[in-house]
C-alpha cells in the first residue's frame, strides 16, 4: 500500500510540461507588455523529464504488479496459502501506475509539440 501511495504523490506532482512550457503567442494576440518577456519556451528539458519519469511510474508498475501477482498466486486454490493479496489489489497496483504513466506522457506530448511550435515560430 505504500508504494501506491508513493506512485499517487507523483502522479500529483506530474505536468512539469504542463507547469513550466509557455507556448508561442498567436499572431492575432496583443504584444506582451514587457518586449523582454519571454515569449515562449525553446528548452525541452521539462518534456524530458515527464518522459524519464512517466516510463519510472510505468516500470513500477509493472514491477509491483508482478511481486502482487506472485503473492496471490496460491490464493485461488486454497485459502490457507494466500498472502492476503487479492486479485483487485493486483490490478489496483497496474493501473495507478499506468494513470500516473500517462498523466506524465501527456504532458510530455504537451510539452514537446509546444517546444516544437515555439522553435519554428522563431524561423530559421
Amino acid at each position: 500500500m505504500r508504494q501506491v501511495l508513493v506512485i499517487v504523490a507523483l502522479g500529483v506532482g506530474a505536468g512539469c510540461s504542463f507547469m513550466t512550457v509557455t507556448p508561442p503567442r498567436s499572431p492575432s494576440s496583443p504584444p506582451p507588455l514587457v518586449p523582454q518577456a519571454r515569449i515562449c519556451t525553446e528548452s525541452t528539458v521539462a518534456p524530458v523529464v515527464d518522459s524519464v519519469l512517466g516510463t519510472g511510474a510505468v516500470l513500477a508498475g509493472f514491477a509491483y504488479g508482478a511481486i502482487a501477482m506472485t503473492l496471490t498466486s496460491g490464493c485461488w486454490g486454497s485459502e490457507s496459502q494466500c498472502h492476503g493479496s487479492s486479485p483487485g489489489l493486483v490490478a489496483l497496483v497496474f493501473l495507478v501506475p499506468a494513470a500516473v504513466g500517462a498523466l506524465f506522457y501527456g504532458s510530455a506530448y504537451y510539452g514537446f509539440t509546444r517546444v516544437a511550435a515555439c522553435r519554428n515560430s522563431r524561423g530559421p
